[in-house]
């Protein structure tokens, strides 16, 4: 969700902003005025309307994918085991935040299925792991993982906002997703691990 809730409308901010694409409202002919460098860190609907529409487009549609594949992985979660959903999500998230490394352009059409994608994985990927542990964890301790579960996402909201921002700063617009890209590769090489050992 932080990347779907931050990094998208950074992404889509900094290419208007870059080729110029944000003009005030009432003056979208003068394509010297780029009111978006100045308000760079607070786009909105008045300073850069074609930017805000287009980010605003972009994360309701991964919203809206999100909200209606989560009883779908809820369904799958009661029929087959967690695990190898999880290690779908994982290879769909990896693979999908990676292509922004090829389709960098969140102008194009394709970016409505990337973020479609990126909200599926994501929304897989918790609901299923929540469905392994309730499975895995004997029910005397299910509310201690649970709560050990909340606080490790937690932190790991808090690293990948940083470390996101850092790239996105530092590096290239694209680095935030690269970044969710390699996490999603990292939690496909554990679910490997498991279910081959």
């Amino acid at each position: 969700s932080v990347v779907i809730s931050v990094f998208i409308s950074l992404w889509v901010t900094r290419l208007y902003t870059e080729q110029d694409l944000c003009f005030a409202q009432g003056n979208e002919t003068d394509l010297d005025e780029n009111v978006c460098q100045e308000s760079f860190s607070d786009p909105d609907a008045e300073t850069c309307p074609d930017a805000f529409s287009r980010f605003s487009a972009l994360t309701g549609t991964a919203q809206v994918a999100a909200l209606v594949f989560a009883p779908v992985f809820g369904y799958l979660g009661d029929h087959f085991d967690p695990l190898i959903i999880v290690t779908g999500c994982s290879i769909l998230g990896a693979v999908s935040f990676g292509l922004v490394g090829i389709i960098n352009d969140p102008q194009e059409d394709i970016a409505f299925l990337l973020v479609v994608l990126w909200g599926i994985s994501q929304i897989g990927s918790v609901v299923s792991s929540q469905f392994f542990l309730a499975k895995l964890m004997p029910s005397d301790i299910r509310g201690t993982i649970s709560g050990c579960y909340s606080i490790m996402g937690g932190i790991g909201v808090l690293f990948y906002t940083y470390v996101g921002g850092v790239l996105f700063d530092r590096w290239y617009e694209g680095g935030p997703f690269v970044l969710a890209s390699v996490m999603n590769g990292i939690l496909l090489c554990c679910c490997v691990g498991i279910l081959l050992g």
